[in-house]
């Protein structure tokens, strides 16, 4: 679904990215883990070109999205995103967050639009809030919203930056059942500091540091067997969060 190929990023003097090349496959749930600072963030922006590489490739579903030639507006109708801030148009409803793109980018007359948002804020536990004006929501549900708009272009790549890092401890879980459920629905890339979620939802996982990516690997096999001094270090840092191993 998406290959990537020897990509470098930096902003000024410094190097975020640093020769990252990876494959993920059709319907792969991956999660991408790392210290502050890594580059896990910058790495999932890369995938839809909201940062540009400098240099290197990226492929999806057999397309190159490097290219100048591309229409990137098109790839990313197929790659939706979450963002850690939500990014909810604060001057609008619920359902008009939704319907934005429907309309404007697809050019889908106003009913059909409402109806289709009105079916994906309900399989988020949204549609009782549709005409509630976005800054009345909880963190949670303002987070579900985000998650209902990426969902209703049918992408077949969701994108999840840190979706729970502005929650309140008390709403991580409410969000992170909703990113469960699509598990198997389409392919799931999630740059997450959940460690017990990336170890129960994810296919692989990866392990960034420094700019690198130093390990990739089933759950199991990278929290219970790292194989290189970097992911063991993180891992004996995080074993106190009692990961079901």
């Amino acid at each position: 679904m998406i290959k990537v190929r020897n990509l470098f990023k930096s902003y000024g003097n410094v190097q975020i990215l640093k020769d990252v090349s990876l494959d993920i496959y059709d319907g792969e749930v991956v999660s991408i883990i790392g210290k502050s600072g890594s580059g896990k963030t910058t790495l999932l922006r890369c995938l839809n070109l909201l940062v540009e590489p400098e240099t290197g490739f990226i492929l999806f579903d057999g397309v190159e999205i490097t290219s100048p030639k591309i229409n990137i507006n098109d790839i990313r109708a197929k790659m939706g995103m979450v963002f850690q801030s939500f990014n909810l148009f604060n001057n609008l409803n619920v359902i008009d967050n939704c319907t934005l793109a429907l309309k404007n980018v697809l050019k889908m007359d106003n009913q059909k639009a409402n109806e289709k948002a009105l079916l994906y804020l309900d399989k988020v536990g949204m549609k009782d809030f549709a005409y509630k004006n976005v800054n009345t929501l909880s963190g949670g549900q303002q987070q579900r919203v985000a998650i209902a708009r990426a969902l209703l272009m049918e992408p077949k790549v969701m994108l999840f930056d840190e979706p729970t890092s502005a929650l309140d401890p008390l709403l991580v879980d409410e969000v992170l059942s909703i990113i469960k459920g699509l598990k198997g629905e389409m392919t799931l890339v999630i740059v997450t500091h959940e460690m017990r979620f990336a170890y129960e939802i994810s296919d692989r996982i990866i392990f960034m540091d420094n700019g690198f990516i130093k390990e990739i690997n089933t759950p199991k096999e990278l929290f219970t067997n790292p194989k290189e001094p970097e992911t063991k270090e993180f891992i004996e840092i995080i074993k106190s969060q009692a990961l079901p191993l």
